[in-house]
C-alpha cells in the first residue's frame, strides 16, 4: 500500500459533469442543523454554500452555480486542504497535545 495520498480513493467518489445528491440522514448529517444553517446563512452575508461529503451534495443553499469573489477565503481554504494533504501523507506530525494546550491563541 502507497504511504501517497489519494484524490480519489476506493471509497470516494469524483463527481461528473453533475454532483450526485444524497439526503443528508442518510450521509449522516442532521436535517435540523442543517435547516438552522440555513436560516443563519439567509442573514444575506453569505452568497452560497455546498457541502459535499464523499464525493455526493448533501446541502445547498443559494446561488452555487455563481461566481463569488472568495479573495479573503482562500488562503485559508488552501491551508486546510494542504494540511490535511501534507497530515496524511505523513509530511507533518500531528501537534501533541501538552504543546497545543500551551499555545496562546490570543494576545
Amino acid at each position: 500500500m502507497s504511504n501517497q495520498p489519494s484524490i480519489a480513493g476506493k471509497d470516494r467518489i469524483v463527481p461528473g459533469a453533475e454532483w450526485d445528491e444524497l439526503k443528508p440522514g442518510d450521509a449522516g448529517w442532521s436535517s435540523a442543523h442543517l435547516a438552522s444553517l440555513a436560516r443563519d446563512l439567509a442573514d444575506g452575508r453569505s452568497t452560497a454554500l455546498m457541502i459535499i461529503d464523499a464525493g455526493h451534495v448533501v446541502f445547498q443553499w443559494g446561488d452555487v452555480a455563481c461566481k463569488s469573489s472568495v479573495a479573503s477565503v482562500r488562503k485559508s481554504l488552501i491551508n486546510i486542504l494542504y494540511g490535511i494533504y501534507t497530515l496524511k501523507a505523513g509530511s507533518i506530525q500531528t501537534i501533541p497535545w501538552r504543546i497545543w494546550r500551551s499555545m496562546t491563541l490570543c494576545p
